[in-house]
């Protein structure tokens, strides 16, 4: 979380009680104060050899292509330079997920990077209740039959009015 920029400070979970403690005690808004306080609970961890995050720049570059197959194509290109076991895991699990909710996903990411949490929720709740009404595709329910009620693994390609093709 620290890493991806999603959390800002890293505090051991045997100490959020006494650091809950003392930002009651200080009775406080104050920036600075409340900083000083969390900061005096906060370490850094290093990042695992191994995690992606040590390889942002690669990150930015395959995903920040504009479409879900310019950001395969990188991703393919990248491992060949760099044969790096998360980047064939994230082509993995790319290539075996519905093409349209990739696509679907990668829409509302982008657009919710210039929306609140309250926008990006609502936003995700109309696309939701679209797909299970099958407005916008039958491969949802196809990808959970073959993951999760027959375990084939084999979703099969449906064409927009339900039949398998």
């Amino acid at each position: 979380m620290y890493a991806c920029g999603l959390a800002t400070h890293i505090v051991a979970s045997k100490d959020l009680l006494m650091l809950e403690d003392k930002l009651v005690e200080a009775d406080s808004s104050d920036d600075h104060t409340i900083s000083t306080i969390i900061n005096s609970f906060s370490h850094m961890i290093p990042l695992k050899q191994n995690s992606a995050y040590n390889m942002m720049d690669v990150i930015n570059k395959c995903f920040s292509k504009a479409t879900v197959e310019e950001i395969i194509v990188s991703l393919e290109h990248e491992v060949v330079h760099h044969p790096k076991e998360w980047i064939k895991n994230a082509l993995r699990l790319l290539k075996k997920a519905s093409p349209t909710s990739l696509k679907i996903c990668l829409k509302l990411i982008r657009e919710g990077r210039m929306l609140g949490i309250n926008e990006c929720l609502k936003k995700e709740y109309r696309v939701v209740s679209h797909i299970m009404r099958f407005d916008v595709t039958k491969d949802y329910f196809e990808g959970v039959r073959a993951l999760l009620l027959d375990k084939d693994n084999d979703p099969k390609v449906i064409n927009n009015f339900g039949n398998h093709t």
